[in-house]
């Protein structure tokens, strides 16, 4: 059962009890993927093994690719959490933002996201804008 007022949307379980914790849906939710990736990534690796690549796989491609432009381990690390911190923080405020406004709303806000990736990754990494690239 879904109670909602103006302020905020809580759901209440067959006790009467409201549930509204965002950041541990956030760990909730990162935690099966990041158990879930290394099997993505070990089901691709076998996927493409039967294949014939010489260069090892898509994988070890990207990583010859970042380490051959002077990309270091530590340039990684710190890349790697920032990346982790915008990933907590725009999941917890998605989940936080359903207290103040409607379900479809934010639904429709999140929906948005991937054009607004490609124009900031397009500003800011200076990537040249291809009307074609830009498909639903």
């Amino acid at each position: 059962m879904i109670a909602s007022t103006n302020t905020h949307v809580c759901a209440y379980d067959s006790k009467g009890g409201s549930y509204d914790a965002p950041f541990f849906t956030t760990w909730f939710c990162t935690a099966w993927t990041s158990l879930f990736f290394p099997v993505y990534c070990a089901l691709q690796c076998l996927h493409c093994s039967g294949k014939d690549q010489p260069t090892g796989g898509p994988l070890l491609e990207a990583v010859r690719h970042f380490r051959d432009r002077g990309f270091t381990f530590a340039q990684f690390t710190c890349r790697t959490l920032l990346l982790c911190l915008l990933w907590v923080a725009t999941n917890y405020l998605l989940i936080r933002s359903l207290r103040a406004l409607a379900c479809t709303d934010v639904v429709a806000l999140y929906s948005t996201h991937a054009a607004f990736v490609y124009l900031l990754s397009w500003v800011v990494l200076h990537e040249q804008f291809v009307g074609v690239r830009v498909r639903g």
